[in-house]
């Protein structure tokens, strides 16, 4: 079970890592532009995958 944590860590360190700014320039986050715009710290460095799960937690929410 630790082996497949310490991967997980080994894996993410070797993605690469963006600022709010390039990941809103990036077309790949275009249609879903304000929705990063609201969830990310302009502060912190983010993977791709961060964004995607990040994205999709927020999306999976309940309505109030």
């Amino acid at each position: 079970m630790a082996e497949k944590a310490e991967k997980k860590d080994k894996d993410s360190r070797d993605m690469p890592e963006f600022t709010k700014e390039q990941i809103l320039a990036s077309a790949r986050f275009n249609t879903h532009r304000d929705l990063v715009e609201a969830l990310l710290d302009p502060k912190k460095k983010y993977t791709m995958e961060t964004v995607d799960e990040a994205m999709k937690e927020y999306l999976k929410g309940q309505v109030k």
